[in-house]
């Protein structure tokens, strides 16, 4: 291929993924917060060290965004896409480090080829904890890539912020350093790395950034680091089988299902190559992939099935693999040529139809199997809660309460975050509101649950009266969903017995 040909190429490359970003734009723009968006905006309201649920990189991140843009959905998911964009330059800039005679043209495909999985772009559209830790995850590969092709000791210190950034994010991140010392362990050129220095000092100083993190649990009995254990390893009845059928299905879903066979094809010839020729670049990939596929494999076996994001670091180093094992040796036979073409057009397809019906809903989707339904009726829930406190005045002023975190969040954000909310069977969720049973000890409430449940009984202990007011029905594209249904209540004067009920694990 000639200079100008590659140019072209590279030309086109850069065009479809502007668009593929265009198209997020779009989705960042028209939907609604998610209700894990809403609730780690929530916290972002109250700053801590750390939450009961995660690390507070994501609770940081977008206090900065709705401190530029105030508490809009833009300020919340401003920062998903500067983080996005970030992640397509690490990677970018590890492909070119691998493999420097490939030139550009193999990171820009990478690039595109990333942005045509349906994992990747979403945590650039929805912000969620999963964005900093790729961000992280992607910074780290990066400097680690540095690390052992330039030889130098002082791109450790780099990587140690990333991984301490990461761990910040989410806990997944300790698979990182766990991977990194696993290449060192096998690959006999970069062994030598164990008997220096300069690694366990990144790793000290990666300990250091995630120290916020260690006090917060310390001051509050170690409860987020048991809290994610028992979830990751908790006993199911479900048959073992089939949640790894499930797990096995997601991750179809979330590359594509070309795509991941194409990574599990590319993987096996990747390794035939590290063992016959001792290729570190291909060793390098592999560890910092697969391990972390199985490590949830493993973990669903055993356990709890892990959701289908969780393993999304690994397809990072996986995505690298996949296109460069393609475009070294296999790109020169029409078989591999034709699946990965077909592969790269029904992606980009699925891909343009799905971004563009995020923004404007346009696929003849049933209602009820349209993931956009989660999405609906959170303002005009909110705007109905606001509109109920304004014809009812409170002496002491209003708290909301819902079955569940997430919908406390959303009533807060879309009534105009004019007020406090909790869940009343998750004390242990709002340890960053300090001491609840104060605050609003005395005061009245507006109440959403379920409205199949009998929430005047359920909530009765807890105030001097409840009364039920409405009924809010939530609809999208004109049908209603029971699952969504909720009664609205009144209660009146909070007799502050929340921890005495729900005390504290």
């Amino acid at each position: 291929m000639t200079h100008r040909e590659q140019r072209s190429r590279n030309l086109v490359i850069i065009s479809l993924t502007g668009l593929l970003l265009f198209l997020t734009l779009g989705g960042i723009h028209t939907l609604n917060l998610s209700e894990d968006e809403a609730y780690y905006w929530y916290w972002s309201e109250q700053p801590d060290l750390s939450y009961f649920d995660h690390p507070p990189m994501i609770a940081w991140i977008i206090a900065l965004g709705t401190a530029v843009l105030g508490d809009t959905v833009h300020g919340v998911r401003a920062p998903a896409f500067v983080l996005f964009l970030f992640i397509l330059f690490f990677v970018y800039r590890t492909v070119r480090t691998l493999f420097p005679s490939q030139g550009s043209s193999l990171a820009w495909e990478t690039v595109l080829l990333l942005n045509l999985t349906l994992l990747f772009p979403a945590i650039g559209t929805i912000n969620t904890i999963d964005t900093p830790l790729l961000f992280a995850w992607s910074a780290g590969l990066f400097f680690t890539a540095m690390a052992i092709t330039e030889c130098r000791g002082d791109w450790w210190y780099a990587v140690g912020v990333s991984v301490g950034i990461g761990l910040l994010s989410k806990y997944t991140m300790v698979l990182f350093p766990a991977s990194v010392f696993g290449f060192l362990l096998v690959s006999p050129g970069h062994r030598f790395w164990l008997a220096r220095k300069e690694p366990y000092l990144g790793a000290a100083l990666a300990l250091v950034i995630f120290s916020p993190v260690i006090i917060w649990n310390w001051q509050h009995e170690w409860i987020s680091f048991a809290f994610q254990l028992n979830q990751g390893f908790a006993q199911v009845s479900q048959p073992r089988i089939s949640r790894l059928l499930e797990y096995l299905a997601l991750q179809l879903g979330i590359m594509s299902p070309t795509l991941f066979l194409a990574f599990l094809v590319y993987s096996v010839s990747a390794l035939r190559q590290v063992a016959k020729q001792n290729s570190p670049g291909y060793l390098y990939l592999l560890i910092l992939s697969w391990p972390v596929i199985l490590f949830f494999a493993i973990s669903t076996w055993f356990g709890e099935r892990a959701e289908g994001n969780w393993p999304a670091p690994g397809y990072i180093a996986g995505t690298i693999l996949t296109w460069a094992v393609f475009r070294t040796s296999y790109s020169e036979r029409s078989a591999h040529r034709w699946f990965m073409g077909a592969s790269v057009v029904v992606a980009l397809i699925l891909n343009v139809l799905i971004r563009t019906h995020l923004a404007f809903p346009f696929l003849p989707v049933p209602p009820d199997m349209d993931p956009l339904r989660k999405f609906a009726s959170w303002p005009a829930l909110g705007e109905r809660v606001l509109q109920i406190t304004q014809s009812r005045p409170s002496e002491d002023g209003y708290f909301l309460v819902a079955d569940g975190g997430p919908k406390v969040a959303e009533m807060v954000f879309y009534s105009g975050a004019r007020f406090r909310g909790v869940d009343f069977a998750r004390p242990e969720r709002y340890l960053f509101l300090g001491d609840v049973d104060r605050k609003f000890r005395g005061r009245d409430a507006i109440i959403v649950a379920d409205a199949r449940r009998d929430a005047e009984t359920d909530y009765s202990p807890y105030f001097q009266t409840v009364t039920r007011l409405e009924d809010f029905t939530h609809t999208y594209r004109g049908k209603a969903f029971d699952e969504y249904h909720a009664q609205i209540l009144l209660g009146k004067g909070f007799k502050g017995n929340w921890r005495e009920r729900n005390p504290l694990p």
